[in-house]
């Protein structure tokens, strides 16, 4: 939930509300000065904002756990992670396809040929799987994610 008000309402309202699912920024704007497309505009503006902050956040370290076995680039390793699941933070590159199939149980991948009509979608099973199993699931930039398969992953443990 994106709170909208003037700035000096804003901290009144944070500390006398208990809605759990109230982002931690608003829009610092009276709500009636604002048109349903400006609204729209500006809640778009300010969770793709934070969304951004939350994914750097993330990949700052990721070579570094990477280096640790707590995250990879490399499609094989994040689904065993994913099968074993502790897969704790996946990054998609948006657009990305990579024509196959994961079996979640196990964690084996098995590729489609290019040529032919692709029956499912790696990046879209990662996804999938992750989100079920509790792992926060960011679609990114290709120049924001590491390595070049369109996949990279932050392991729990």
């Amino acid at each position: 939930m994106i709170l909208v008000s003037l700035p000096q309402h804003q901290a009144t309202f944070r500390d006398l509300t208990s809605i759990t699912t109230l982002l931690d920024r608003g829009i610092d704007k009276a709500p009636d000065s604002l048109d349903k497309e400006q609204l729209l505009t500006e809640a778009t503006e300010l969770v793709r904002t934070m969304q951004v902050e939350a994914v750097r956040k993330q990949l700052v370290d990721f070579e570094l756990a990477e280096s640790r076995d707590q995250g990879s680039t490399d499609p094989s390793t994040i689904a065993r992670a994913l099968a074993e699941r502790k897969v704790s933070s996946l990054f998609v590159e948006e657009g990305k396809l990579l024509p196959g199939k994961l079996d979640r149980d196990t964690g084996a991948l098995s590729y489609d040929n290019s040529d032919t009509p692709i029956i499912d979608d790696l990046i879209d099973d990662f996804a999938q799987a992750a989100y079920i199993q509790g792992g926060k699931v960011f679609v990114i930039d290709s120049e924001m994610l590491p390595g070049i398969n369109g996949v990279a992953a932050l392991f729990r443990y």
